[in-house]
């Protein structure tokens, strides 16, 4: 039922949550080094996942909009 728009935009928003799961998963081993550490200063490397993480998070907000977008039209063309 939804046109190949909407799916190209689904694919798109898969990947960008795998990509958000996979960075979390990456960056778990720079978190655990904060375990009993309260006072560690953030570095480069903590710095750079947190903007992968954001990027990745911010990329499926707008791919989740665009498909809902795509969604509609198409229910309005039922």
């Amino acid at each position: 039922m939804l046109d190949e728009d909407a799916i190209r935009e689904i694919a798109r928003l898969n990947f960008a949550l795998d990509a958000i799961r996979g960075t979390v998963a990456r960056g778990q081993g720079y978190i655990a080094d904060y375990k009993g550490d309260v006072n560690r200063k953030i570095d480069d490397t903590d710095m750079k996942v947190t903007r992968d993480i954001l990027g990745f998070a911010m990329r499926a907000h707008e791919n989740c909009t665009e498909f809902k977008k795509l969604v509609a039209v198409a229910r309005r063309s039922l």
